[in-house]
């Protein structure tokens, strides 16, 4: 009987304005970088009525146009080039990227890696199951309530992590299918958003929403 395996996929927000920006040299000053350690992001926000900035194919494009951001795979580096044309650090923003986990983990040819991304084996307890309410009309015929989900916290990895990394309201992935599977094997289990996150020592609870009932 094949072994079930369960991914979770979080696109999380990490505030950045806080990190030591470095003003690109001439002729792109406008452009300023930091080294992004979680990789090339999702998108890059601006928190305010700016919102999402647009992505740019080079740094020198990045530097002639506000709003905007460009990934330097090479290096690492993100690249901004902020509404007003100066330090990040007078601004809030975040940019987002996916952070996957699975229920378990194995080794060798067996190693839950899809896409280059490695899945931590930290989402701990039973699964929820999924369930279904009607709505009123002008939200659908119906949501769905996918319950919580925990992850795994013995290590203290989430005591720091929650300061800078926004987990609530993020779209979240929940996948399941067999070991050995290639990923376009699994099935979407559910597809959703995060709700409100409690922590404690053990571990990092986290909720599921359907926006479409929250308005209600």
């Amino acid at each position: 009987m094949a072994q079930k395996v369960n991914l979770l996929e979080i696109e999380l927000a990490h505030r950045i304005d806080t990190d030591a920006w470095i003003q690109s040299g001439a002729p792109n000053t406008n452009a300023w970088y930091i080294t992004h350690a979680e990789g090339e992001p999702s998108k890059v926000e601006e928190v305010s009525s700016v919102g999402i900035y647009t992505e740019k194919g080079s740094i020198a494009l990045c530097h002639g146009t506000a709003k905007t951001w460009y990934w330097d795979s090479a290096n690492n580096r993100l690249y901004i080039h902020t509404s007003g044309s100066n330090d990040p650090a007078n601004y809030i923003v975040l940019s987002y990227f996916w952070e996957y986990h699975t229920d378990k983990q194995f080794s060798g040819n067996e190693e839950i890696v899809f896409n280059d991304h490695f899945y931590f084996p930290d989402i701990g307890g039973s699964i929820p199951d999924i369930t279904q309410k009607v709505t009123s009309f002008l939200l659908g015929s119906y949501s769905m309530d996918f319950g919580g989900l925990t992850i795994t916290n013995a290590d203290g990895k989430y005591d720091s992590r929650l300061t800078n990394y926004i987990y609530e309201a993020k779209k979240a992935i929940f996948k399941q299918g067999d070991l050995g599977d290639v990923y376009g094997s699994y099935v979407d289990f559910w597809r959703g958003w995060t709700g409100k996150v409690a922590l404690n020592d053990n571990q990092l609870e986290i909720n599921t929403e359907d926006l479409r009932a929250s308005v209600e």
